[in-house]
């Protein structure tokens, strides 16, 4: 019961009832209940935008906006369905708090694109990208290019030209591919020089996939979901750019523990939309009108064999050997548990009900006999009353159908032309703003960063070439990528037996999928790399075999004022009379010795963490060690109060700076 004490022309609150016309109606109808409660329920909400229902600033009465809806979900069960009866009407929608948003069919675009990138035996992300409408290849083609012995191996007969292989594939197919592979390289070449956020947005660009989705349905919902790709590149980038390896993995993360991420958000003040989000998620929220479907949806209630009681009373659930019942103190709390749950709807349904500012709009479907268990069947006697002041909206599923069929969406949002001018307003609206962030937190890679960057001095090499074309033998991984695989490995490693480093290595390739020739390839190159890390002329391995104690990855922290300092040592040596040795592995392409500007940056890395380690931790750093994987050089350096003190400086300023 409202305390507003506006008056309106009718009781603020109404119901929609839908009333199956019988056991076939979905049959006959095509259109499932839930699918009509839903129409029944998006109907309800455009007539409600012909009334003056809403009490503005002023006191007056005016008629709602898409905006002014929230539609309360118990669960996300039939989202899905909701989401398309809107889309069919033209309504356009916002999901809050959603989990469903990384599996948005934009969003999986763009991350199976990344994915394919970041390696190409990622088949799964392969064909999703091939499929979608950044390449737009057709499942007759992929089949076209697919052998008995399946894609991958189709795939790799095109890149080796084998001719009796491409006499078999129409040319319209190859032409695609071909654009494809092209298209790929020069993403692939690109990788090592851009930010994850530029890589997204070269990808868009390249692709025109914002020009394509503004042509397909939910084209503003579309275009903003990509666009937040880019905005959480930039977000979970800090002062340190995050990878593309690493914001994939952060997504995966996301995606296996259901991780909660709304769609972008368009409802402002700009953007007109209806917003959905659940029951739970509205608490302590209001909104000027709320929707409160699937009333009748029953709660699933399942009993475990055991029930226990706050007195510490147990009942199992066990059929008795004289008839078929339950034991009686078991029959006894299984009835608690469901007057228990049933007192928990109730208070979901006062939650839910009372996020209504202005308007509440009920829908359910009259079942008869088969309420109990839902909310529907808390309200269902209230209806019946005849003293009900409620407004009762009733339709039947044929009606339902009939309104269904009569949606009419807007004709240029299925198709659309886009002009030129048009296309550079879509391209404005995707280009990420640049924005300094003020340094709150700061790693040893941007540090190192920044202090190469004043000194003038930059590597003279690339950082990730690639170990060959990609293109010319299917069968390798990138620098990078075996970068990745070794690092790993030296954190699992003993530093002992060079067969534990095969096998290590050798699990960490199974994703990449590597025919056997270019495994055993690999193997031999990470075997030859140990082999010259347990030669005892290196001296990194002595230090090893005389530390008292080996710490690796071990992650360190210290503050300098109010900001953050936060960083990984791939190897920490105790030796003894408490001194420690710093390590810092490096999987670099050099040739006798790094130049300067490398050396600069990477000893700027080790200077910051002995600083870390000596300063703040009062820990006795006396060396830092560089030890390059590929050709066995160690390079050492003694660490002295003279670089414990400029370090120090040289942080000042960069924060300051």
């Amino acid at each position: 019961e409202s305390h507003d004490e506006t008056k309106t022309e009718n009781t603020p609150v109404e119901l929609l009832l839908l009333k199956p016309d019988d056991k076939d109606g979905e049959i006959v109808s095509g259109l499932s209940e839930i699918d009509a409660e839903f129409v029944n329920v998006v109907h309800g909400i455009k007539n409600l935008c012909k009334q003056e229902i809403i009490k503005d600033k002023s006191g007056e009465l005016r008629k709602p906006e898409w905006r002014d809806f929230t539609i309360l979900l118990r669960s996300r069960t039939h989202q899905e369905n909701l989401e398309r009866i809107l889309n069919r009407a033209g309504v356009p929608y916002y999901v809050s708090s959603g989990i469903g948003f990384y599996q948005r069919r934009e969003v999986l675009d763009v991350i199976n694109f990344l994915r394919a990138l970041i390696n190409w035996y990622d088949e799964v992300a392969l064909i999703g990208t091939l499929r979608s409408p950044m390449v737009g290849m057709s499942d007759d083609a992929l089949m076209s290019l697919a052998t008995e012995n399946g894609l991958m191996d189709g795939i790799y007969k095109f890149m080796n030209q084998d001719e009796d292989y491409l006499r078999q594939i129409d040319e319209n197919v190859t032409t695609q591919f071909q654009d494809f592979v092209k298209l790929y390289t020069q993403l692939h070449e690109q990788m090592a020089s851009l930010t994850t956020a530029e890589l997204i947005h070269t990808i868009l660009d390249v692709t025109d996939y914002l020009a394509i989705l503004a042509a397909f349905p939910e084209e503003k919902q579309s275009i903003a979901n990509v666009l937040k790709l880019v905005d959480l590149a930039i977000d979970w980038s800090g002062t340190q750019d995050i990878s593309p390896v690493d914001y994939i993995r952060r997504i995966q993360l996301y995606q296996s523990m259901q991780i909660r991420e709304g769609e972008a958000n368009l409802s402002s003040e700009i953007e007109n939309s209806v917003t959905i989000m659940t029951i739970h998620a509205a608490k302590g929220l209001a909104f000027p009108i709320v929707v409160i479907p699937e009333l009748t949806a029953r709660r699933r209630s399942s009993y475990s064999r055991l029930l226990c009681d706050n007195s510490d009373h147990i009942a199992f659930n066990l059929k008795t050997t004289f008839d078929d019942d339950r034991g009686y103190y078991y029959q006894f709390l299984s009835q608690s548990e469901k007057d228990r749950e049933a007192a928990e709807e109730k208070r979901i349904l006062y939650v839910a009900a009372t996020r209504a500012e202005s308007y509440l709009l009920l829908s359910a479907i009259d079942k008869p006999g088969k309420s109990s268990g839902s909310l529907w069947s808390n309200l269902k006697s209230f209806f019946d009353t005849e003293d009900s002041r409620v407004q009762v909206t009733e339709c039947s599923l044929a009606e339902a159908t009939d309104l269904y069929a009569n949606f009419q969406k807007d004709e240029s949002s299925t198709q659309k032309t886009l002009t030129a001018d048009q296309k550079e307003e879509i391209q404005k609206m995707i280009r990420p703003l640049t924005v300094k962030k003020r340094v709150d937190n700061i790693t040893p890679t941007a540090y190192a960063a920044w202090l190469s960057k004043r000194t003038g001095e930059l590597p003279s090499y690339d950082r990730y070439p690639l170990s060959k074309d990609i293109f010319e033998s299917l069968s390798s991984l990138s620098a990078l990528e075996i970068g990745t695989v070794i690092h790993q490995a030296f954190s699992w490693w003993d530093f002992r037996n060079v067969q534990a480093l095969s096998d290590y290595t050798r699990q960490l390739m199974k994703p990449y999928s590597l025919n056997s020739g270019e495994e055993k390839k690999l193997q031999d190159l990470f075997n030859s790399w140990g082999q010259k890390f347990v030669q005892p002329e290196n001296a990194l391995f002595r230090y090893i075999q005389e530390a008292n104690a080996v710490m690796r990855e071990v992650d360190i922290y210290a503050w300098i004022g109010n900001t953050l300092i936060e960083g990984k040592i791939d190897l920490l040596l105790k030796m003894k009379n408490d001194q420690y040795i710093i390590v810092d592995f490096k999987s670099d392409h050099i040739r006798d010795y790094p130049d300067k500007a490398t050396m600069t940056k990477y000893n700027a890395q080790l200077d910051l963490y002995a600083w870390m380690l000596s300063y703040k931790s009062k820990l006795n750093v006396t060396n830092t060690c560089l030890y390059f994987i590929r050709n066995g050089l160690l390079i050492e350096q003694e660490m002295t109060p003279d670089i414990i003190h400029k370090t120090e400086d040289h942080l000042l300023e960069f924060i300051q700076g």
